[in-house]
């Protein structure tokens, strides 16, 4: 029983966050001697020699057709029986959808194989009302609140999760390194330096997931009085700003604020790994509660330290004037203040925030390896 099959709609091996922690909770039981079986679907570069000594599978094949995976298990049950029932420690099953999770969950309980729900989203009605996001939220709620104690062994991201199960066996993993960039970014601050701030990612529809038009207003603000820094955007471009062409037109006058737009994951990495705080600020919802997000193993991966405000369990791997900047506050003038105190440090100080976040990687697979043994060895039955 060494096999752990894990599935989601990762879009593999490396193309979306999903299965960037898909990747780093495999690493992690492969150094505990389990062979995995990760599943979803094949997308590009995946022949990429860092993961050769992975294996993956397409979730979405059977016998040359393609299948609705939110509805049919019949790919998952031929990969079962093709390992074998007694070679299988456990499956896991990332955030599944609900119908297809149920059929996994019947056959798991009828063939005695111990099953593990892998969750970190939640979802309500988030934004503008739709009949499709209604029906999402009561299927998820059903999968995650009724079936959650019945699955008896979850692995979540946050705390907050693990107290809704207290009674079950829950594991708390965060996104797990799988890189080491960190050890590649030896560059501090010296005399004379601008302190280069970054924001990489999706705000969502109307800024609903990240406030990235308070940290334009913030910059431009702060740029009326200091010229030591500079702020850069990734991930959106002018496009995103067609009906808010009042903060466009701050990012245009201000030379402190650059707008990158669209670019790869690798060329976002890239900037990310030349700057010196990576910065977000998200609103206190049931979302950001239950997830965590991943752009801050990112940045601990390059050795940048963050500067957010506390949501989740981000204060649990991130401290202030330590490794990096956590904010008790979520208000556009206070977070002002707080950046603010930043440009006043002496660099010395921001140097000493720097290297602490580079020497001590949190989210690097040793410091849970115990965690997830001993989640392991108490697996329940359904």
């Amino acid at each position: 029983m060494n096999t752990i099959i894990y599935l989601g709609g990762f879009r593999l091996p490396d193309n979306n966050s999903s299965a960037i922690r898909a990747l780093g909770l495999t690493r992690a039981f492969q150094s505990l001697g389990f062979n995995v079986e990760l599943g979803g679907k094949i997308g590009d570069n995946i022949d990429d020699q860092k993961y050769s000594d992975i294996k993956f599978w397409n979730i979405e094949d059977l016998k040359g057709e393609m299948v609705q995976s939110d509805k049919n298990i019949n790919p998952i049950i031929n990969k079962i029986e093709d390992i074998g029932f007694d070679n299988i420690k456990a499956i896991i099953a990332y955030n599944y959808s609900p119908i297809a999770f149920y059929q996994l969950f019947n056959y798991c309980k009828n063939n005695n194989i111990k099953l593990i729900q892998d969750i970190t989203e939640w979802y309500g009605i988030d934004g503008e009302f739709t009949f499709q996001k209604l029906i999402r939220m009561v299927l998820t709620n059903w999968r995650i609140a009724i079936l959650g104690p019945k699955t008896k062994n979850l692995i979540v991201s946050v705390n907050f999760l693990k107290r809704k199960f207290k009674k079950e066996n829950c594991l708390i993993l965060p996104q797990l390194s799988i890189s080491t960039y960190f050890r590649q970014n030896q560059n501090y601050l010296l005399k004379g330096d601008i302190i280069k701030f970054i924001y990489i990612g999706n705000p969502g529809k109307k800024f609903s997931k990240e406030k990235v038009d308070w940290c334009i207003n913030i910059f431009s603000n702060l740029s009326l009085k200091y010229k030591n820094f500079s702020f850069e955007i990734v991930g959106i471009d002018t496009d995103y700003f067609s009906d808010k062409l009042k903060l466009l037109s701050k990012i245009n006058k201000s030379d402190n604020i650059v707008l990158h737009g669209k670019l790869s994951h690798k060329k976002a990495l890239s900037l990310l790994k030349k700057s010196n705080f990576s910065v977000f600020f998200r609103p206190n919802t049931r979302v950001s509660k239950i997830g965590y997000a991943g752009k801050i193993r990112e940045a601990f991966d390059c050795g940048v330290p963050i500067v957010t405000n506390n949501t989740g369990d981000i204060s649990i791997y991130t401290k202030t004037n330590v490794n990096g900047y956590v904010i008790n506050s979520f208000n556009e003038f206070e977070i002002q203040v707080e950046i603010e105190k930043i440009l006043n440090k002496r660099y010395e100080e921001l140097n000493k925030v720097i290297k602490n976040c580079r020497s001590k990687n949190p989210f690097s697979i040793e410091y849970f390896n115990e965690k997830i043994m001993s989640f392991l060895n108490n697996l329940k039955t359904l």
